[in-house]
């Protein structure tokens, strides 16, 4: 199976643009990951008024949202924070 390619939002792009180098690539990871098995659940589900379930993955102190688009094998990441 192909694995999905990540799509990413202005304000996850910003984020992880602005992340130190470290931080930077263990999104990357985590996201390479979300990408390889899309129909992984996330650690918590967060339904949206579009009837699309916004999933969020949580990695260390990485906190990542997101929900995968199967017409275009796309993970649509939305957010990327991080904690502590």
């Amino acid at each position: 199976m192909r694995a999905f390619s990540p799509a990413y939002s202005q304000e996850a792009l910003d984020a992880l643009v602005a992340a130190s180098g470290s931080a930077r690539r263990h999104a990357r990871a985590v996201i390479a990951q979300l990408c390889r098995y899309p129909d992984r659940m996330g650690d918590a589900q967060l339904p949206q008024a579009d009837q699309r379930d916004l999933r969020i993955r949580t990695d260390d102190h990485l906190v990542v949202s997101y929900w995968v688009d199967d017409a275009v094998r796309e993970v649509r990441i939305v957010t990327i924070e991080w904690t502590g």
